[in-house]
């Protein structure tokens, strides 16, 4: 399974081109500090927020700036394309080298993780990924359209990972 993720990201979408006002100042500081200092910073980082609030301006931004300052491996997918890489991976045989791609980076953006609801066999690979990643001290960064005390449809193990990282609304 080849890494095509990093070609996923907007390279529009950067800390220079983003609009700072008073709503999504804490948001955008928190993205910043991510960047410079990934794995330690923060993390994992909720970032939530209505559609076009700029969550996934946000999360382009981090992968972007790390990706051009660093040599560090960093993957960014939506939640509809891991789900769909999940299930080409169990169909293939290839289950491993998928588990390997998310689980070996340095750091991993998952966007609008609320298509995660009620999707049990996701749910259980992700919760595994993100075990592995914060265990290497590796930097986890997912949006979601809306709090997480909101979301209904998640497992007791990830919502827990999710009850502890640092969440921002825009």
């Amino acid at each position: 399974m080849e890494t095509k993720k990093i070609s996923m990201m907007n390279k529009d979408y950067t800390f220079e081109n983003f609009k700072i006002n008073e709503s999504n100042k804490f948001a955008a500081n928190v993205a910043i500090a991510v960047s410079k200092n990934p794995g330690k910073a923060y993390n994992p980082v909720l970032i939530a927020g209505s559609q076009g609030s700029g969550k996934t301006h946000l999360l382009h931004a981090i992968g972007n700036y790390i990706h051009k300052n660093s040599n560090k491996k960093v993957i960014y997918t939506d939640t509809a394309n891991f789900l769909y890489e999940y299930i080409e991976a169990i169909c293939d045989g290839k289950i491993f080298e998928f588990e390997n791609e998310f689980r070996y980076t340095d750091v991993f953006l998952l966007d609008e993780i609320q298509f995660l609801t009620n999707k049990p066999a996701i749910q259980t690979e992700l919760y595994y990924t993100i075990n592995a990643l914060l265990e290497a001290k590796k930097q986890i960064v997912f949006t979601c359209d809306r709090n997480l005390s909101n979301l209904e449809g998640i497992s007791e193990d990830l919502n827990s990972y999710f009850r502890y990282e640092l969440n921002v609304e825009l």
